[in-house]
This record gives C-alpha cells, structure tokens and sequence, in this order.
C-alpha cells in the first residue's frame, strides 16, 4: 500500500503542555472508610503563604522541583518550603505509611494509578472551591481525582504515548508517519529501507507495560477492557482479537525482534539505528542528546506524531501525576496556594522545560480522542506510564562485677565429711580456695606409680546467696538490651502479623481500624487458589533446589582447594572470594543489569566469539538462571568460609593413616573427609535454604519479578502484596514462608543430623 506524504513534525519543549492525554481509568477498592468530606474545602485566600509547608515528591518526577519553584518562594518569603524526594520505587508504600500513621505531609504527589486507595480511606481532603478550573485540564487527568462530584487532587503534569521515530530515516525512504493501522507495517518497512535495522523497537520486558500497549490498541480498535459501568471485564470480543493480532503483526512481518531491545536499550537501540521507531512517553526525548553525545541530536535527526488509530482512532493511556494535601496536614492554607501555583500553565511548562522532556504529539490542530472508563465504585485509577529508569537511594534510616571472692563448691563437697589425713604428707600442701587439683601418688614396689585424685577437702563456708543473686541481676543486665530489641521488633510485630493475616485489613484500614473485619483462614485459602502465588511457590522451589546445591558445591570446592592445595597467598584469595557477601548489593545488581543487557558485556562477549546473545533478562526461560546466578554468586563465599572452618577440624592423623593403608584422595574424601563434616553440611545447608526460600534482593533488583513473572519469588510477591495495600494478604504470605522456613530446617536436621 502506498505510503501517505505528511510534514514531519520535530520536538518542541512548550507544546508539550497541549499533547494529547486520554485515560485508562480501572475499578478502585472500595471500603467502608468514606474520603474525608462530601464537600469542598473552605475557599483558599489571595493572602501570601506562611508557616511550614513539608512537600514529599517521587525522585524522578520533582528532580528539578525546587527550580521550578523558585518564583513562588520568592513571592512567599514568610514560608519555609521544604521538599522530600522519595525513591520512585518506594514512594506509594511510605507515603501510605506515614498518612496511616499521621505523620504524613502537607502537599504530596500522587501518582494517577494511586489515588484510589488514599481517596477511599479518607487520606486526602477535597479541593477547596474556585482554587482551580477543572474545565481547563484534560478530562481524564481530572476526572480521576474526583469521587461523587468532589474533587481530591489537582492534576500536575499528564503525557501520553507517542508515535517517536527517526526522521532521517524516513527522510530517506520517502515516507510519512503513519495516521491509521494499515499503514504501520509499510512505514516501518520503509524506516528499514532508510537505514533502520529493525522498523520498530517493541518494548519485550513482557510484563504489566506490555499490558498496557495492548490496552491502548483495544481502544484504538474501539474496544474496552471493561464495561462502562466498571462492573465486568469485556475482554472476549473481536476488539480485542483485532488488538492482539495488531501487535502480533510487529513480530511475524519482520519489522520487530521479539527479544530486543529490552527498557534500558531502547534509546541507544534508536540512537545507533538498530531500530527506527519507538511507540513511548516524552521522557525519551530528553534522554536521546545525552545518549548520542551530541546536543542537538534529538532536533535533527527525531521527529514525532500521534499513535496511528484503527477502527476506534488514535487513542492512547494517560500517565503523569497529581497533587493533593492530606486531611491532617499541619498547614492547609499554604498547601493550597502552593497547588494553586504548581496547577498555574506557567509552572507546568516551567517543569516541562526543566526536565527537558516533552515532545509535540503530530502536526499542528491534531489530537487523539481521550478514553475514560468509568466505575461505579467510589474511587477509580488511571495507569501511569513508568519512567525511563528506576533509580534507588538508601534512606535517611559498663560496670562490670567483681563477683565474690568465696569460691563455690560442688554440692557434693559441701555435704561430704572432712576425710581422715593421709598417715604421709602429701607431696602438695591444700589451702583453701586453691582451683587446681590435689594429686597423690602411690607407689608400689615393682610397678609404676598410679596417680590418683586427691579427696577434695572443703573450704570454710561463703555466705549463700549474695554472690549468687549478683551474678543473676549482671547476667540480666547484660540480656535485657537483646530482649527489649527482639520483644519490640520481633515478637510484638510477628504476633501482629499473625492477627492481621486473620483479617482484611487494607493500608486505608490503618486510619480506621474498626473497619477490619476478622476473616479466619480466608486469606491462606485466598492465596493457594492465587494461580500467581502458586507460580510463585514453584520459582521459590527452583531457587532452592538449583542455588543451594550449587552454592554449595562451588563453596566446598574452594575451602577444598584452599585448605589443601593452595599454600601461598591463602589469606588473599580467603578474601577475594568472601568479597561478594559484603558487596553491596544494588551496585551489584546495576552491574550485573549492564553485562545482560542485550547490548552487554556478556552478548559482546558471544558475539565477538561469533554467537547471537539473547535477551537474557527479557526471555521467561533465561531470566531464572541469570537471578540464581546472582544469588549462587554473592553467598558461595559464606560456604566457603564454614566448610573451610570445618575441614581444618579434620584431624591429620586420620588421613595420614589412610593413606599409609593404601586409600586414595578420593576414598579419602568421600570416607573421611565428607562423614566428618556432616555438622558443616547440615549448617550450611540449613543457612542457604533459608536464604533462598526468602530470596528477594536479587529477583527484585534484576527483574522486579519478570519477565511474566518468571522469577517473582514468595517474598517478592508478599512485598508486592503489601504495596497494594493488601496487608493482610501479605502478612498471611509471610507466615506461609514462615512455616516453609521450619519444616525444611526440621527435615533436613532429621536427614543430616549425626548419628551416634
């Protein structure tokens, strides 16, 4: 089909405020706690803004924050301004935590997809009246803020996805971005023939963004994944096969790879020319001179236009976020001039301008119909767009006794009479008090000397109890930090946990707690008929049964080698090889993202021996392996230094007189060397299966869990659980770890335990 000639169009910073923002709005939550008021707030004053004003912000989205807020500062010099950014990653769980517990802020972001959760419970109090125009944000920004006619939060920054593509490839092939679906395939074809490897660079992680694209492509088909009235998924209809045939297509023409590029290659995919296209959010676009080391890259050489439509038209999902002020902020009236000026077109292009991050969406007078789907529950969402990268920061988080001098005697000595005195003077006098042993010796004409204990003659008698009862109170001195420690964050929250997996108890509850209803065993029941959670179980068992033996093997290995056949530099190479249990583990994790990348160290390496690297952390089947690997590789150094403790215990001697009786390295290994270090093997053993069936550092730092849910572990999943505000579904989850954790220690201590 003949491709359709259009003016291509270039970034522009400014015009991004006008790009095209429909919405993805999915059933909320709702509870027996009601938001904070069926009413708006009393009206905000023209007064300049006083007192202390707290802002909590995610990290990636207010970076440039405090710039873009110089001017209000300066208007409002009677108030203290302070901002908080929070990891991206972590922001909803804390702000979930400290509105619960009140000790929230005054102004906080709320992500779109969020909102629900706050809004139900009462969190964030209504918008007062005439402080903004909601006719003047785009419908679905707004509308997702607003339960019964009221509204809880002002829209911020809002952005949809774009079609993003190389205009000098398309310069070269002679071709125009495409307006409608039948015309995709031929313009990515021709992006090739311009010079573009692969047309289209597909987002392959495989997980809930991929959802979202097919999402995008229902409505385009002029479908919807639910019903109007948010009570029913519609997802079996021939919107939805269209849909999913579309995106099917990027993958059997040819124009896209369905292993590369994965997230963190898609911009230097596009920069090198791997691929031609990229269907994405404006924050690429601030990324690309940075990428190619060039500024002025991205003016030259990208160009940008609305998603192509089928049957529904151009439609695409909502991200960005909001802005509200919880009920118990400490100073409202601050906090809503603060939001009035954050909502002003002036501070929202400013912010744009500072990220640098906002393309123009399709030539001038084009917009692509925005998509609500409403709820009739009490709250509703939208989905967000996640940002180019996830970054991570770690948060801000005697006397002694003398004891008495009487020495305390056996009980025995004390009841027994003193014995008679030996008809010879002992070769050592006794005194009191003295600890060693009287020895006497008797000799015997014609045979040797036996050597015999001497009857223990008892001292005066110490006065009973004061050095007894000293010791006791020191003893407990001594143990009392440990149990206060261990009661207060321990004890209690396990006891806690354990009350909360026997209710519903939601994050929105902890404001309400009357509103908890006891569930018994429902949540366990809940759990093992979650198809997700049974997954889970599954990858949890690969973790163990794959990187406990082979943790364990590499660690015995080395101890091996450095007790016997290793002599110089022991301590050196003891310490290299211990190196990773101390490494920190994120820094770990980023280097060990970059070596499997598609684009990584490990696939430069296969390809400079002439191999095709695959897309290790994108592909369900390669992904697992990669996490173990990661796993086995940070605590083999912990087996190695306990097996290498107990292989010095081994007595010489023994192996000496096996080898004089003609047994081998091996014999003696396996009869020797292996039967005396069964207390070792059961130690390490028990210590490296309980790491793993807790396994959560590695999956959550490579994967997140992905792709598919290929490597979400059961701690991954209770951590997920928890974030979405299901408190007692994870802490059910956890205790299911719990009883995992004491029935495989107890197994293996009966199959390992030494036997007399």
């Amino acid at each position: 089909m003949p491709l359709s000639r259009r003016p291509s169009v270039r970034p522009s910073v400014r015009l991004a405020a006008a790009a095209l923002l429909p919405v993805l709005a999915l059933a909320g939550c709702g509870r027996s706690a009601d938001p904070a008021s069926s009413a708006p707030s009393t009206r905000a004053d023209d007064e300049p803004a006083t007192g202390t004003v707290e802002l909590w912000a995610p990290d990636g989205d207010a970076t440039a924050l405090d710039d873009v807020l110089a001017s209000f500062k300066e208007a409002n010099p009677d108030l203290d301004l302070q901002i908080t950014l929070v990891p991206a990653d972590e922001y909803t769980t804390k702000l979930q935590s400290a509105v619960a517990g009140g000790a929230g802020p005054d102004v906080a972001q709320l992500y779109t997809e969020s909102q629900a959760q706050f809004i139900a419970g009462g969190a964030f109090a209504p918008v007062p009246e005439d402080l903004v125009d909601g006719d003047s944000f785009f419908p679905g920004a707004w509308e997702s803020g607003v339960v019964d006619g009221v509204a809880y939060s002002v829209p911020w920054y809002a952005y949809t996805y774009a079609l993003v593509y190389r205009a000098d490839f398309a310069e070269a092939a002679g071709a125009e971005a495409p307006a409608a679906w039948d015309d995709v395939i031929p313009f990515f074809e021709a992006l090739q023939e311009g010079g573009a490897e692969q047309g289209l660079g597909a987002d392959v992680g495989w997980d809930v963004y991929n959802g979202q694209d097919v999402t995008q492509y229902l409505w385009q088909a002029g479908g919807a994944p639910m019903s109007d009235d948010g009570t029913e998924w519609t997802l079996d209809t021939p919107e939805m096969v269209d849909a999913l045939t579309y995106n099917q297509s990027f993958f059997t023409s040819g124009i896209a790879d369905p292993d590369a590029p994965g997230f963190l290659d898609s911009q230097p995919y596009f920069v090198e020319g791997r691929t031609g296209a990229m269907m994405t959010g404006p924050w690429v676009i601030g990324q690309l001179d940075d990428v190619a080391g060039e500024q002025g890259w991205t003016q030259e050489h990208v160009a940008t236009a609305a998603l192509p439509g089928g049957a529904g038209g151009s439609v695409g999902a909502i991200a960005g976020g909001s802005w509200g002020v919880p009920t118990d902020s400490d100073n409202p009236d601050a906090a809503w001039k603060l939001l009035r000026h954050l909502a002003e077109p002036e501070t929202q292009v400013a912010q744009y301008e500072a990220l640098t991050s906002s393309p123009r969406s399709g030539p001038p007078g084009t917009t692509p119909r925005s998509r609500t789907s409403r709820s009739s529950t009490p709250s509703s969402t939208s989905s967000r767009t996640p940002g180019p990268t996830r970054r991570w920061s770690p948060g801000p988080r005697s006397r002694r006794s003398s004891g008495s001098r009487w020495r305390r005697w056996p009980r025995s000595s004390r009841r027994r009479s003193r014995p008679p005195r030996p008809s010879s003077p002992s070769p050592r006098a006794w005194a009191p008090g003295r600890s060693d042993a009287l020895m006497t010796a008797t000799i015997t004409p014609g045979a040797p000397p036996a050597v015999r204990p001497a009857p223990r003659q008892p001292g005066p008698r110490r006065p009973r109890g004061s050095g007894a009862q000293r010791r006791t109170v020191v003893a407990w001195l001594f143990l009392t930090p440990f149990f206060v420690v261990f009661l207060v964050y321990t004890a209690i929250p396990t006891i806690a946990a354990l009350g909360f997996s026997l209710t519903d108890l939601r994050g929105t509850d902890l404001r309400n707690p009357f509103a908890v209803d006891f569930v018994g065993l429902e949540n366990y029941a809940w759990l093992f008929a979650d198809g997700r959670f049974v997954r889970d179980l599954g990858n949890t068992a690969v973790f163990v049964l794959v990187g406990v033996p082979l943790t364990m093997l590499i660690g015995f290995a080395l101890a091996v080698a450095l007790n016997a056949g290793v002599r110089r530099m022991r301590g050196f190479f003891r310490t290299i090889f211990f190196a990773p249990v101390v490494t920190n583990v994120v820094a770990v994790a980023l280097i060990w993202q970059y070596a499997f990348n598609t684009n990584g160290t490990v696939n430069e390496v296969a390809a400079n021996l002439g191999f095709a690297g695959p897309n290790w952390l994108g592909d369900p089947n390669l992904a697992m392996p990669v996490v173990i690997l990661l796993g086995v590789w940070r605590n083999f150094g912990i087996a190695m230094v306990l097996f290498l403790a107990g292989l010095q215990g081994v007595p010489e001697d023994v192996h000496e007189a096996a080898a004089l009786d003609g047994a081998g390295w091996w014999g003696r290994l396996w009869h020797i060397t292996l039967p005396l270090l069964i207390p070792t093997i059961l130690l390490v053993s028990v210590l490296l299966t309980v790491f793993y069936l807790q396994v959560f550092d590695e999956p959550y730092l490579l994967t997140d869990g992905g792709p598919l849910g290929s490597t979400e572990s059961i701690a991954l999943y209770t951590y997920h659980q928890f974030g979405f505000g299901q408190l007692g579904l994870s802490s059910a989850a956890s205790f299911v770890i719990l009883v995992l954790v004491a029935v495989v220690s107890i197994v293996q201590f009966r199959l390992l335990r030494p036997r007399a």
